[in-house]
C-alpha cells in the first residue's frame, strides 16, 4: 500500500467459519515492497493512552519528532468501546503482538479494522502481515 498525507482504513477478515473465535493472539508487522513477511518471535506491545493530535501542514515545531523511516502509524478499533487507539510506531521488519487482542478482534466474524494515518509531507509505502490465532467454538 502507498498514499500520502492522511489515513487509509482495512478490514481484515479470516476465511468463514462457524462458531465464536476465541482470539489468542493479534499480531502485526510492517515492511517494505516483496518482504510481506516478519518471521521471528513476537515482541508484545501495548496501545498509547492517547491518540496524539494531527500535526499541521505543514507541521510545527511543537509536533515533536516525526518518523521518516516511509511506514505510517497504526491504530485499530477497539470493539468494546467503538474508539480508535493507536499502537507505538511500528519498526519495519518487526512482529507485534498486540495486548488484549480480544479488544480487536471481532468474535463473530474474526474481523479486525485498521487504519493507517500518514501525518507526514511524504508518501509512506508498506505491506502488512497481520495475523489472528485464537480457537473457533
Amino acid at each position: 500500500m502507498n498514499f500520502g498525507r492522511g489515513s487509509a482504513t482495512v478490514a481484515y477478515l479470516p476465511m468463514t467459519f462457524e462458531g465464536k473465535l476465541a482470539v489468542t493472539e493479534l499480531a502485526i508487522a510492517l515492511n517494505f515492497g516483496g518482504d510481506q513477511q516478519a518471521i521471528g518471535r513476537t515482541t508484545p506491545i501495548l496501545p498509547l493512552a492517547t491518540i496524539p493530535p494531527t500535526c499541521p501542514n505543514p507541521p510545527t515545531p511543537d509536533c515533536g519528532p516525526i518518523p521518516v523511516d516511509g511506514l505510517p502509524e497504526v491504530e485499530l478499533l477497539d470493539i468494546t468501546t467503538q474508539a480508535w487507539v493507536r499502537l507505538p510506531h511500528l519498526g519495519q521488519g518487526s512482529r507485534y503482538s498486540v495486548a488484549e487482542p480480544k479488544r480487536f478482534v471481532d468474535p463473530a466474524s474474526g474481523a479486525v479494522l485498521v487504519r493507517y494515518v500518514n501525518d507526514k509531507l511524504e508518501s509512506v509505502g508498506f505491506a502488512t502481515d497481520l495475523s489472528i490465532t485464537g480457537d473457533v467454538r
